[in-house]
């Protein structure tokens, strides 16, 4: 019986601080509805990658995401994320296969993302990707907070700050940095209609709204960093969540 629980918490040793972590700064329940196709990942896990389902639908929430990813044929993301719930879809020890997308073939990354063969530092097999479950009947404030409080604990875990404490952020992306992709999407809205609009993309809006997404994960970062004392400046100051993105 020891033996068995022994296997089980190893097994399950990336996810077990999440299920605890997660009620705790997020008040919201933790599901699994794992990914039939697996796949181990090989290299280590150097990003944390965010994106948006682009399904902009009432009831398109982080379950309804992770059964419909179920059924595709590899894993697409490791974590879903609504306004009640986080839906974890792979093991973090798997690839998801959520950033080798090609569409975007005329994108040129920035100089920090290419390697120094010329290729994509940002990999499916080095990053950990989120799900945001934004629009339709759901709360975006709530979500996008979520996600950067849940990203925040990562970069704590995976060990992503220096020996000051000070998070490292240029290792959060967004799939728009790596390939070019309209993804995450904060501002969805088309201005001139009024309406969710996956054809519109307004680059200025889009950055701004993830620098502010970026210091909501160095916030929460600096939170658990504070707490298991490896925090050794003021931590950044708290602002209200902002009412759009």
């Amino acid at each position: 019986m020891k033996t068995k629980l022994t296997r089980l918490i190893h097994k399950y040793r990336l996810v077990l601080p999440l299920i605890f972590i997660i009620p705790l700064i997020a008040g919201i329940s933790f599901k699994r509805i794992m990914d039939r196709t697996v796949k181990k990942r090989r290299l280590p896990i150097e990003y944390l990658v965010v994106h948006y389902t682009a399904n902009l639908n009432a009831g398109a929430d982080a379950e309804a995401n992770a059964y419909y990813l179920r059924n595709k044929e590899r894993a697409g993301t490791h974590y879903c994320i609504d306004d009640h719930e986080t839906v974890q879809c792979t093991d973090e020890g798997n690839v998801a296969y959520a950033v080798g997308d090609r569409k975007w073939f005329k994108f040129i990354p920035k100089p920090w993302f290419i390697n120094a063969k010329g290729g994509r530092k940002v990999l499916n097999h080095n990053s950990l990707s989120y799900e945001m479950c934004l629009g339709g009947d759901r709360n975006d404030s709530i979500i996008i907070e979520l996600t950067a409080q849940q990203m925040g604990y990562q970069m704590v875990a995976k060990g992503f700050y220096d020996k000051n404490g000070v998070p490292d952020l240029g290792r959060l992306v967004r799939h728009h940095d790596i390939t070019g992709k309209w993804c995450p999407k904060f501002n969805y809205i088309n201005p001139a209609t009024g309406k969710p609009d996956n054809n519109y993309w307004d680059q200025a809006k889009e950055d701004a709204s993830f620098w502010k997404f970026k210091m909501r994960v160095k916030y929460w970062a600096e939170y658990h960093l504070q707490r298991i004392g490896k925090l050794k400046s003021n931590p950044t100051k708290i602002f209200s969540t902002p009412a759009t993105w």
